[in-house]
């Protein structure tokens, strides 16, 4: 778990400087078997003060032994991102969430 934990820290940490200038700040959350991606925006209409822009989910299949990559859609259902939809290794699915050679993923950080 620390290992991965280390792994999503230096992918953000890579956007974390261009986030941060506005005002956005980014995160990540363990849900079983997945990895949820996130920014966090300020807002006033929200009850707590922020919204969470969701970037990615990655999801380890134990029985394949492989990580899927979902990115959210406009009425908020987890897809398969098309271009590279299973990587063998956590760094691979960093990797091409980080090119975001579709510009789905990221959003004010990007």
């Amino acid at each position: 778990m620390k290992k991965y934990e280390i792994a999503v820290s230096e992918l953000l940490e890579c956007y974390n400087d261009r986030a941060k200038s506005s005002g956005v700040n980014l995160g990540y959350r363990f849900n079983n078997q997945s990895i949820e991606i996130f920014e966090c925006h300020p807002s006033k209409e929200h009850e707590r003060g922020f919204f969470e822009f969701m970037v990615a989910k990655i999801t380890f299949v134990n029985t394949k032994q492989h990580w899927k990559i979902f990115r959210l859609t406009g009425n908020l259902k987890w897809v398969s991102y098309k271009r590279f939809p299973i990587a063998k290794t956590l760094e691979e699915a960093l990797s091409s969430i980080e090119s975001d050679d579709d510009r789905l993923f990221w959003g004010v950080a990007c």
